[in-house]
């Protein structure tokens, strides 16, 4: 890399990126519920789940991570950044795939 100043000055270096030494081939995931296994949401309401890593030097936006929901009457939907809507009674369960390991959570509607 080269840089030159206005007055005709230049100064190189060589840059070399390297990937990190972290292995995530055993990183497992826990979806916070500080404790519960099950999340209780209103109907109509939506909540940001989020989870801890196995490793917590390892970036959570340096991994593939995926979340899933399967409910009754499609009653719940999450989209890929943990947001949880509750649409119809019901109940159901949410998963959090990481890095081929899953987590899983029942989730309970409470009435409106």
């Amino acid at each position: 890399m080269t840089a030159t100043l206005e007055n005709g000055k230049s100064a190189s270096c060589q840059v070399t990126v390297k990937a990190a030494d972290i292995d995530v081939s055993d990183l497992t995931a826990t979806i916070r519920t500080g404790g519960s296994k099950t999340i209780y949401i209103d109907l109509g309401a939506t909540i940001k789940l989020d989870y801890d890593l196995s490793d917590p030097d390892v970036d959570k936006n340096s991994i593939s991570v995926s979340w899933f929901c399967d409910s009754d009457n499609n009653c719940l939907s999450i989209d890929q950044n943990g947001n949880l809507t509750a649409s119809a009674a019901g109940s159901g369960i949410v998963s959090l795939k990481v890095n081929g390991s899953i987590c899983l959570i029942l989730v309970l509607l409470l009435s409106a």
